[in-house]
């Protein structure tokens, strides 16, 4: 994530983000919630899988279908 991208993003009203529940994924998070003076970040919580942890959305699409995760954020901006 560049400070560029940083520009272009906050032309959005809203921003909504899916992020892997890790070090890098929390990052990711914290540094697109310095734009929420401009847009509005809406940061979607994905599932806890059989062992107790969330799923990333990769493997959440992978293992329920893009159909799941595509419910999930509808959900959120509905």
């Amino acid at each position: 994530f560049l400070p560029s991208h940083a520009n272009k993003i906050s032309t959005f009203k809203r921003i909504i983000t899916a992020t892997d529940p890790d070090a890098a994924g929390a990052a990711f998070q914290t540094a697109i919630e310095t734009l929420s003076r401009h847009s509005q970040v809406i940061p979607i919580e994905l599932p806890i899988d059989a062992k107790g942890g969330r799923f990333d959305p990769a493997r959440l699409a992978t293992e329920r279908g893009n159909d799941e995760l595509r419910k999930i954020i509808m959900g959120v901006i509905s």
